[in-house]
């Protein structure tokens, strides 16, 4: 009798764990939506895996909080979601999503530097942009330990120095970066 018990809750248990594991499996495997969209999913430094888990679901990207942990838990322990802004589409599956959040590839955006643009356009340029601070990029161009620290010669200023190109930055590009980009 305790021997049929025991046995019959083990087939409970495996059937049970069985489903769950289809289930989760199904959900790895299937979008949230068949419809593409294009978001733009933002992880600040600190945030965990629920909070994460919780803003895929709140911007349609995931059907469940619960069970993007538990496929994240489950089958990728250790590995870790890095900060960034990332580029997501809603037809995107929670496997396909999982590995851009722990590529660490965030967003990029283009910043182009014409010809005959002297540091004062550039910096208004950046500013317009969006992307940064004007007197910060001001400030490190006349910065002479920064202009050595680049070009090992004691200058006044980056002016003809900074090269006209288009450059791929992301939200997180500073002005320190992006100057050391364009040397």
């Amino acid at each position: 009798m305790i021997a049929k018990l025991i046995t019959l809750s083990l087939a409970v248990i495996i059937v049970v764990t069985g489903g769950v594991c289809l289930q989760v499996w199904h959900f790895v495997k299937t979008p949230a939506h068949s419809e593409k969209k294009e978001i733009l999913f933002e992880i600040q430094s600190g945030e965990g895996l629920r909070k994460i888990s919780t803003k895929l679901q709140e911007d349609g990207l995931i059907k469940s909080s619960l069970f993007f942990e538990v496929y994240v838990r489950a089958f990728h322990p250790g590995v870790k979601i890095k900060m960034g802004e990332y580029q997501l589409f809603t037809d995107m599956n929670p496997a396909q999503i999982f590995s851009v959040l722990v590529s660490g590839k965030s967003f990029e955006r283009t910043f182009t530097v014409a010809e005959g643009l002297n540091i004062y356009d550039i910096a208004d340029l950046f500013e317009s942009k969006g992307y940064g601070k004007k007197n910060e990029f001001l400030e490190l161009c006349a910065n002479r330990k920064f202009i050595f620290s680049l070009l090992k010669e004691d200058l006044p200023s980056l002016e003809g120095y900074l090269f006209p190109e288009t450059y791929h930055i992301t939200k997180y590009t500073d002005e320190r970066t992006l100057i050391q980009q364009m040397v």
